[in-house]
């Protein structure tokens, strides 16, 4: 198995880099500081590029079998549009290929958003996060029109724990109580999806 991680430097694909090549799979990390990473292995491929660059994601997608995006940002600009450029260059790339899409986005997006919480829906995505929320809902949007087969991960509220394996994978929002979940267990729930992708064309929530 060949995994592309675009992002994976650190948060969420660099514990999905560790899995990996714990299960001995080959790993190609594209990321901005991709050389600072703070893993060496025989199977990892370290690439510094940016999500914009659609030639260089496609020089380095033709022979993996999955692609995954991790990516994220604290810079909430007026005219973000990281995910949703990023994802178009992903589909791009791998058009016409049988290759599936793994995509992060996060609680709050599109449905979910009654679900993150007064704090969040009130304080925090307003002043803090609306533009990257904003560009999100356009990735998920883009993602679920494509024409190749996709999983969208949206893990509740971050945190840096250890892995258990131990989470629920929501579906059904009616009743969702969302709390936290740690990378290292959004991660595990990736490389399960690499495996054996029981979520296609789905956007479970991930929360303990």
């Amino acid at each position: 198995m060949k995994i592309f991680i675009l992002g994976g430097s650190k948060g969420i694909g660099l514990c999905l880099t560790k899995l990996a090549l714990e299960k001995g799979y080959d790993v190609t990390v594209m990321s901005r500081s991709a050389e600072n990473m703070p893993i060496v292995h025989k199977n990892l491929t370290k690439i510094n590029g940016d999500g914009l660059d659609l030639q260089k994601i496609e020089e380095n997608v033709e022979k993996v079998d999955v692609l995954i995006s991790t990516i994220g940002t604290r810079n909430n600009k007026k005219n973000q549009n990281l995910f949703s450029e990023t994802t178009k260059n992903l589909l791009s790339a791998i058009n016409g290929y049988n290759k599936l899409l793994i995509s992060v986005t996060g609680i709050g997006v599109k449905e979910t958003l009654d679900k993150a919480g007064f704090l969040f829906n009130k304080i925090i995505l307003p002043f803090f996060l609306k533009n990257i929320y904003r560009d999100k809902n356009i990735q998920e949007e883009i993602i679920k029109h494509c024409n190749t087969q996709w999983i969208i991960v949206r893990p509740a509220f971050l945190t840096n724990g250890p892995l258990t394996g131990r989470y629920r994978i929501v579906t059904d929002f009616n009743n969702l109580k969302v709390g936290k979940i740690s990378r290292m267990d959004v991660a595990h729930f990736i490389l399960s999806q690499i495996e054996d992708p029981v979520y296609l064309k789905m956007a479970p929530v991930l929360t303990y």
